[in-house]
């Protein structure tokens, strides 16, 4: 987080599943600001009480996908002082979200230029690149971020996911279960370790963690496309007919 957005699980073959991706492009985290960024942002704001916090109106800005008029406001933030780290990170978050990675990238790489230990900005780099279809700096990235900042699942689960998508399934599990420890509750990373197991033929276990993540019709759709994906249509059918047969009961319930 700081990713700040969360990335659709864009991949044909998962269309049916639900809630599922990498950490990416929608929802605004605050909670990954890094430290020295509240800080710097708390020291800024008391030197000059009468002034906007830009930082803080761009974030609300974000959380509402405002990236355009988010920017704004993070223009009239620069140059004032050391949070321009995080000034230049959420700038590229902001091109992130517009669909502008060529921008996003460049800006990541100003926050990195003014300090090369700043996790957020190589997860966020991590994702721009992974989106223009360099895996290998993403992977790189990815692995930077988590050597510097080890606490955050959402880097854990970025990797997992690009391992997944790879098909390092034996690699991807265990970077998914380090996101788990750190967070257990990250859907996210439920449903990509879930993903992972299935397609490993670790079927109970990959329908326990859907079933202690969604409701059941959900669960059973999911693992449909699971068995989709590994070309057992038998399987797959039979666990559509028991997502339908939860549909049903559920649309009897008064």
């Amino acid at each position: 987080m700081a990713c700040f957005y969360r990335l659709a699980f864009a991949a044909a073959w998962t269309a049916a599943l639900v809630a599922v991706g990498c950490a990416g492009n929608s929802t605004f985290e605050r909670q990954h600001q890094s430290a020295a960024a509240q800080q710097a942002e708390q020291r800024a704001e008391k030197s000059r009480p009468n002034a906007p916090n830009h930082l803080a109106l761009a974030r609300q800005l974000m959380e509402k996908a405002f990236y355009q008029v988010a920017l704004v406001q993070l223009e009239m933030a620069r140059d004032k002082g050391p949070e321009q780290v995080e000034t230049y990170h959420l700038m590229g978050l902001c091109h992130r979200g517009l669909n502008q990675p060529k921008q996003a990238v460049a800006y990541f790489f100003k926050a990195l230029e003014m300090n090369d230990r700043y996790a957020p900005a190589y997860n966020g780099m991590g994702l721009t690149v992974q989106m223009m279809g360099d895996r290998t700096l993403a992977y790189r990235s990815f692995r930077k971020a988590i050597a510097l900042d080890p606490a955050q699942a959402d880097f854990h689960n970025n990797l997992g996911y690009l391992l997944l998508q790879d098909q390092r399934h034996a690699e991807a599990e265990a970077v998914l279960r380090d996101a788990l420890a750190i967070d257990p509750k990250l859907v996210v990373a439920r449903n990509n370790l879930a993903i992972c197991l299935g397609l490993q033929g670790k079927d109970r276990q990959a329908m326990e963690i859907l079933l202690a993540t969604h409701p059941p019709a959900t669960a059973f759709r999911n693992m449909s496309a699971i068995y989709h994906r590994r070309g057992d249509t038998v399987k797959a059918s039979a666990m559509q007919q028991k997502a339908d047969e939860h549909d049903n009961r559920e649309g009897k319930q008064p």
